[in-house]
């Protein structure tokens, strides 16, 4: 508790390699010093993680740590986790999730230092904002749903039992500064859209008779969420899925009526996030001149 001089407790500094501070012969209440300008223990982690080196006591002269017959070893655990595999709905960085649900985010880790892994904390961010913690203790397979609609970004952090810290990306958060134990490879962050916003979709010059072919656009807007993807569209019957990925007719361009009759044009739209718009407008055609009949 109280050392000859200067800091008494015993550290090893994992950036120098150098141990200092002071031991305790409990035995006879006498103290050995670890470093001084001239001598000192120092880790060598390359070599069987041996300390080496000289330390000083007044009651027993020179003390070494690594001798012909005997040696000292720290079992430090100095290299952070790995996030080997980090996925949001089953995908990887560095893709984009569109999504208009919760996400479930997945990983696993590998510790080679040692300790084994004991947390992990799931960071979350819109984006232009401030990384938060979102959840402590995380398990991989959780679900999580954004606080509002936009991009967001989600990482991960992977805590050992020696405090060491590693995030998604391969970089130290907590303990060591740096190490080349292991490799690191970049899993993320994940970028996230996320949207509740549905898309619309209608056509023009619909709802009156027409003498000629009918020209007809269909607009496809995204109302305010995420991007259009696909717009299709069939007559008479609806030939697409709820989920306007198939069926129908892939619209790319304005289309024409030429078919005299009463007909329903059925249109489906889908944006980034999956969400579709659908709607059916009445079309009448009829190009035939009335007859006439004349009788005696």
């Amino acid at each position: 508790a109280v050392c000859p001089s200067g800091v008494c407790q015993a550290k090893l500094d994992f950036g120098t390699k150098e141990v200092s501070g002071w031991a305790k012969v409990l035995s006879n209440n006498s103290w050995i010093k670890l470093r001084d300008i001239s001598y000192g223990v120092s880790w060598y982690p390359a070599d069987n993680q041996e300390l080496k080196g000289w330390a000083w006591s007044e009651s027993f002269g020179w003390i070494s740590f690594n001798g012909t017959s005997y040696k000292v070893i720290a079992k430090v655990d100095a290299a952070a986790p790995t996030v080997d595999n980090f996925t949001v709905n089953g995908i990887s960085y560095p893709d984009t999730i569109y999504t208009a649900s919760v996400v479930t985010i997945v990983w696993t880790t590998s510790d080679t230092g040692g300790s084994g892994i004991k947390n992990y904390e799931l960071w979350r961010k819109s984006d232009g904002g401030s990384w938060q913690k979102i959840i402590d203790p995380a398990a991989s397979g959780l679900t999580d749903t954004p606080s509002s609609a936009g991009t967001w970004w989600y990482g991960l952090h992977a805590l050992d039992n020696a405090s060491n810290c590693i995030n998604e990306t391969g970089t130290h958060c907590g303990g060591v500064s740096s190490d080349n134990l292991d490799p690191r490879t970049p899993q993320g962050p994940i970028k996230v859209v996320f949207s509740t916003i549905a898309p619309l979709v209608d056509s023009d010059n619909y709802g009156n008779w027409w003498k000629t072919n009918i020209p007809i656009t269909i607009t496809a807007s995204d109302n305010g969420g995420t991007s259009i993807m696909e717009t299709r569209y069939s007559w008479d019957t609806n030939q697409m899925n709820s989920l306007c990925t198939s069926g129908g007719i892939i619209y790319s361009a304005p289309i024409t009526l030429s078919t005299e009759g009463t007909h329903t044009l059925y249109m489906c739209t889908r944006n980034q996030v999956g969400l579709t718009g659908t709607k059916q407008r009445t079309y009448y055609l009829d190009k035939t001149l009335p007859g006439t009949e004349i009788k005696p």
